[in-house]
């Protein structure tokens, strides 16, 4: 059996549409292949520029953890950027 997700619809406002959908009319999501469709690729967002000029980027989550010495490092995913971009933090 399928696995159904929910996904968020961004329509117009207006009093003409019927926000009402039969299931046959909606289609699982693809993610796009960079390799056929390189043009397609969402580009990573920039950093933050602070006023102290310091560069900061947006935390997704953090994915794992582990002891190092006598502290933590942490395996942090950021907004916006693939897996190949996941870093071990201190």
């Amino acid at each position: 059996m399928p696995e159904f997700l929910a996904y968020m619809l961004d329509l117009l406002n207006s009093p003409n549409i019927f926000l009402t959908f039969h299931a046959s009319q909606l289609k699982c999501f693809t993610e796009n292949d960079t390799i056929l469709f390189p043009s397609h690729k969402h580009a990573s967002p920039g950093p933050i520029m602070m006023s102290d000029g310091m560069e900061e980027y947006v935390i997704d989550k953090i994915i794992d953890e582990q002891h190092r010495g006598r502290g933590h490092q942490y395996l942090v995913c950021w907004v916006g950027y693939g897996p190949e971009e996941d870093q071990w933090l201190l």
